[in-house]
């Protein structure tokens, strides 16, 4: 990840001087904190603070994810009150950006928690998820606009829509020479799962819920999540395919607390489900960083492929049933 760049340097800019003036008309007086300009250059992140209160202005460089982003504030977080932060405004010219009161903590990421209170964030987490997918059903499959209306074309099946995100990555990744012969045969036989996802129907779906994105309080209790800009209609198993430190193969004890927070265990249905979402995640970790040159990304995406190799049936056809 780069440096963040101070904040005094980001306020020399003209335009941060205007949306801290921005800031300053929604909750009045207020001075900038520490900045963060995140490593995949989708958006910067700003503390801000009014006193005692603390909030953050997020700055979006693409429209798309700004809009996902406002929607599940608007629609989805209630959810999981008061377990998100609240949206106070929105700024819809450029530079786009919104206005969210800040969750009291650090990421788990960095609050350094012993195990077992690590296990209990990760319960915790797995019980308000189960609220959010529950919160609502979809009619299509992707992203939204901030009013709700599909960001791109609506998918309404969602073998299609599992399938067209590995069929692009695959494609990118063969004619680019991204993966070895044993690799892609790993991701035929994921491939071959694809039927485990007929019929079913889309959910809200963070896609991005892992440990970066949990705040924990000083007493180490989970207090929300953060960074919906990936959010979507979904299927369910996608928030549980996308732990950035690939807890599912190092640390399975803090998966199960998740799903005994979740409150029931995958179908074998969702099993085989979950094998393909985590294929695709792994494939997307080695197509984006050898993109973007990071080149981590790219390892642990291998990595965890080498890990599906003994977990994806090797059988010749496979049934959603």
């Amino acid at each position: 990840m780069s440096p963040a760049p101070p904040p005094d340097a980001l306020c020399s800019i003209p335009e941060m001087r205007s949306l801290l003036a921005w800031c300053a008309r929604q909750i009045g007086p207020c001075t900038p904190d520490a900045a963060d300009a995140r490593f995949h250059g989708r958006a910067t992140v700003m503390g801000i603070r009014r006193g005692a209160d603390r909030f953050f202005l997020k700055i979006h460089a693409e429209p798309d994810a700004f809009e996902a982003e406002i929607h599940a504030y608007s629609h989805w977080t209630q959810a999981m009150a008061p377990h998100a932060p609240a949206l106070i405004a929105v700024r819809e010219q450029r530079p786009l950006a919104l206005l969210l009161a800040a969750l009291p903590g650090l990421p788990l990421e960095q609050a350094g928690l012993p195990m077992a209170l690590q296990e209990r964030v990760w319960e915790t987490a797995g019980r308000v998820l189960c609220r959010l997918h529950e919160h609502a059903q979809g009619r299509f499959f992707g992203a939204c606009r901030q009013d709700g209306r599909a960001a791109g074309p609506e998918v309404v099946d969602a073998v299609a829509y599992v399938s067209f995100e590995l069929e692009r990555d695959l494609r990118v990744a063969v004619d680019r020479g991204y993966l070895t012969d044993h690799e892609r045969g790993i991701l035929e036989r994921a491939q071959r799962l694809l039927p485990a996802f007929a019929h079913e129907r889309p959910v809200p779906c963070h896609r991005d819920y892992c440990p970066v994105n949990w705040i924990v309080s000083p007493s180490g209790e989970w207090a929300g999540v953060i960074d919906w800009e990936f959010s979507r209609w979904d299927v369910r198993v996608s928030d549980f395919a996308r732990y950035p430190d690939w807890q599912w193969i190092t640390q399975p004890n803090l998966v199960v607390a998740l799903m005994r927070g979740y409150g029931r265990a995958l179908t074998p249905q969702e099993e085989r489900q979950l094998l393909v979402a985590r294929a695709v995640y792994a494939l997307g970790a080695i197509v984006w960083g050898h993109q973007a040159s990071f080149h981590g990304f790219v390892r642990e995406g291998q990595e965890a492929l080498q890990h599906l190799d003994g977990l994806l049936p090797r059988a010749a056809k496979y049934g959603a049933g």
